[in-house]
C-alpha cells in the first residue's frame, strides 16, 4: 500500500533493502567462486589462449589485469590479518604478470605464474611455522570450522606444524617442476604439468592431510572416552 503523497511505508521500504541487501550478497558469493574458479584455471586458459586459439599477448595481458582487479575488488574485505596473504597474493601476481607480459610482449613471463606462487606460498608457510599462527590452521577453520573444539590444542598445534612442514616441501617441489617446465618444456608439456598433474599432486597431499587430522581426531575422541569411562568406574572412599 502507498501513502497519499505517493511515497511507500518505511516497512515496504525496508523489505526492499533486505531483498536487496540479500541479493548482492548471493551475486557478490557467486562471484567469488567464479573469479576464484578462473584464477585456479589460469594455467588452462593460459594454454588455451595461446596454443589453441593463438590470441593477441596484448589481449591477454588486459584480460589477466582485469581478472586480478575484479579479485582485488570483490574479496577486498577479506584482506585482514596475515591469513588474508593467502587470499591477497595470487591476484597480485597476476596483475604484475599481466602489466609486465603488456609491456615486454613476452609469452614467458605468462608462463612464470606458477612458479612464483610456489614461491610466495612457500614463503607464507615457511615463515608461519616460526610466526604462529601456522597458515594450515586457516584452511582448517576454512573447510572444517569444529575441527579445532574436538582436538586438544596442544595436539592441533602439532598436527599443523607437521602439515605445513609438508605443505613447504610440496610447494618447494612443484616449484621446482613448474620452473622447468618454462625455460625447458613446450607449452603444451607446461600446459599438462600447471593445468593438470600439479592440481592432482596437490589434491593427494590435501587429501592425505585431512585423513591424517581425522585419524588424530578419532584417536584423541577414543582416549578422553576411555578416560571418562575409567574415572567413571572408580571406587569412591
Amino acid at each position: 500500500m502507498c501513502l497519499s503523497n505517493g511515497k511507500k511505508p518505511a516497512s515496504d521500504v525496508n523489505i526492499l533493502q533486505k531483498n536487496m541487501t540479500v541479493k548482492t550478497a548471493g551475486l557478490k558469493h557467486r562471484m567469488k567462486y567464479l573469479l576464484g574458479v578462473l584464477v585456479l584455471l589460469y594455467p588452462l586458459l593460459v594454454f588455451s589462449a595461446l596454443v589453441i586459439f593463438k590470441l593477441s599477448l596484448r589481449y591477454l595481458s588486459v584480460f589477466i589485469i582485469t581478472l586480478a582487479v575484479a579479485c582485488f575488488l570483490v574479496n577486498r574485505h577479506t584482506y585482514k590479518g596475515r591469513s588474508a596473504l593467502v587470499v591477497f597474493i595470487s591476484p597480485a601476481i597476476l596483475c604484475c604478470i599481466g602489466i609486465t607480459c603488456l609491456l615486454t610482449k613476452s609469452s614467458i613471463i605468462l608462463k612464470i605464474y606458477p612458479v612464483l606462487v610456489n614461491f610466495a606460498y612457500l614463503v607464507i608457510m615457511a615463515t608461519s611455522v616460526f610466526i604462529p599462527p601456522p597458515v594450515v590452521l586457516y584452511f582448517i577453520n576454512l573447510f572444517d570450522k569444529a575441527a579445532k573444539d574436538r582436538m586438544a590444542p596442544e595436539l592441533l598445534e602439532r598436527y599443523c606444524r607437521r602439515a605445513t612442514i609438508a605443505w613447504c616441501v610440496f610447494f618447494a617441489f612443484d616449484g621446482c617442476i613448474a620452473l622447468a617446465t618454462v625455460f625447458w618444456g613446450s607449452d603444451i608439456i607446461w600446459g599438462i604439468y600447471n593445468g593438470g598433474i600439479t592440481y592432482v599432486l596437490m589434491g593427494l597431499v590435501f587429501s592425505g592431510e585431512y585423513f591424517i587430522l581425522k585419524v588424530m581426531e578419532k584417536k584423541y575422541q577414543a582416549e578422553n572416552s576411555e578416560d571418562e569411562k575409567g574415572e567413571g568406574t572408580g571406587v569412591r572412599t
